[in-house]
């Protein structure tokens, strides 16, 4: 049982807690460095979530589904209004559980039939595309760079794009129907705003559909065909519906989730004159708005 002490300093901390303003948007850090010290979870009445605040502990949290589901992870932090809740299914939005918000045994098959396909093959194939993206030359050519605006922004995204098959020119409207859904599902948009975020992600889910069904006509060499095509021994193969959920997720987290990692890592290794192992760890135990899944970055660890 917590000391009453303990218990009043989880509430201030909670409290204290505030991920939509400043200073924690500009730097996060030092909160999740005071915070660690002090309490292993608080309470969040804001967001109405626990936080959990050192590395281990989230590591135990993620390797122990039974206890800690993932099935909510991706719920919206508030409620869809009705309107936009109706204009979201009408949209063709359709949603199955899949890898971030599924446990074991189903998150186990998806995750291997999913993985399958990345090989060593399928990843040094990407290797010409990435170098050619982060030529240092190009990109100091002027003098000086942006770390976000000429690297994190586009890297991540573009070579996502690439491997799923997305061409050129859907690059920018794949980019809006991730943000719609960052807004929508992360943020707090008020009604009217909800009524046009969910036009853009029922419009990025039906992107997702039609590619997936395009490459079931006609297979190609990205992944999109392999995800359509894989298999392993017994376990029931990915159907269309699956494979545009696993799709879906992908283009958002090539858009956002990575996106927004790269520079957080950077700034954590620049900020933080320690061994690798340590930084890894720091960043790791910032939740919810950096927590680390197993199976890699989340922008948002709920769960």
């Amino acid at each position: 049982m917590r000391t009453k002490a303990g218990g009043d300093s989880s509430v201030r901390w909670g409290e204290r807690f505030d991920p939509f303003h400043d200073p924690y948007l500009a730097d996060p850090y030092p909160f999740f460095a005071e915070a660690r010290a002090a309490v292993p979870v608080f309470y969040s009445p804001d967001l109405d979530y626990w936080v959990v605040t050192r590395y281990h502990d989230i590591r135990q949290i993620f390797q122990t589904p039974k206890r800690f589901s993932a099935v909510n992870s991706l719920a919206p932090l508030q409620t869809i209004c009705p309107a936009a809740g109706h204009l979201l299914a009408e949209g063709g939005f359709r949603p199955v559980p899949t890898l971030t918000n599924s446990d074991p045994p189903g998150h186990s098959r998806v995750r291997r039939l999913a993985t399958i396909d990345f090989t060593p093959r399928r990843v040094a194939a990407m290797e010409p595309l990435v170098r050619k993206l982060t030529a240092v030359k190009k990109r100091l050519s002027s003098g000086r760079a942006d770390l976000v605006r000429d690297l994190a922004w586009d890297l991540p995204a573009v070579v996502i794009f690439s491997v799923l098959g997305i061409p050129d020119e859907d690059v920018a409207r794949v980019k809006a129907g991730a943000e719609s859904r960052l807004l929508l599902m992360w943020g707090r948009p008020n009604e009217d705003q909800q009524i046009r975020l969910v036009q853009g992600m029922a419009a990025f889910w039906r992107y997702a559909e039609t590619l997936v069904a395009n490459r079931a006509e006609q297979s190609r060499d990205d992944v999109t065909s392999d995800l359509l095509l894989a298999r392993d021994g017994d376990l029931p193969a990915l159907n269309h519906h699956e494979v545009t959920q696993i799709v879906y997720e992908l283009l958002f987290a090539g858009r956002e989730t990575t996106t927004g990692r790269e520079p957080c890592r950077r700034t954590a290794r620049s900020s933080h004159k320690r061994n690798s192992d340590l930084h890894e760890e720091k960043y790791g135990a910032m939740a919810p708005s950096g927590i680390s899944r197993e199976s890699g970055s989340t922008q948002a660890g709920w769960k």
